[in-house]
């Protein structure tokens, strides 16, 4: 976790990966838009897709998630919205500006 203790994560493998080096995706919020401080997953809409992504960072003032997602089509690249789950479980849609490949 971000504090250095132990994080759980519902999943039967985890790999640990520099964020930096990882890939994914980078999704930035609208101008006036930032993402929660405890975004755990990121789920693409329509509400249909079962598919959740580990949130791998957040920028320190909310405004952009790097999450370990496939370039696969499910979040358009112009913006959107996304579903975030926190780290209690709560589910809300926030809508992003930009998502792009990460490096």
């Amino acid at each position: 976790t971000k504090g250095g203790g132990v994080g759980i994560f519902p999943y039967a493998t985890v790999t640990a990966a520099s964020s930096s080096r990882a890939g994914g995706l980078t999704f930035t919020a609208p101008l006036t838009g930032s993402f929660p401080i405890d975004a755990a997953t990121v789920r693409p809409t329509p509400r249909g897709q079962d598919a959740q992504y580990p949130v791998l960072k957040r920028s320190t003032h909310g405004r952009a998630l790097h999450v370990l997602a496939p370039n696969d089509g499910a979040f358009p690249a112009g913006g959107g919205l996304v579903r975030v789950v926190d780290g209690h479980g709560v589910v809300a849609m926030y809508r992003y500006a930009l998502a792009r490949v990460s490096e």
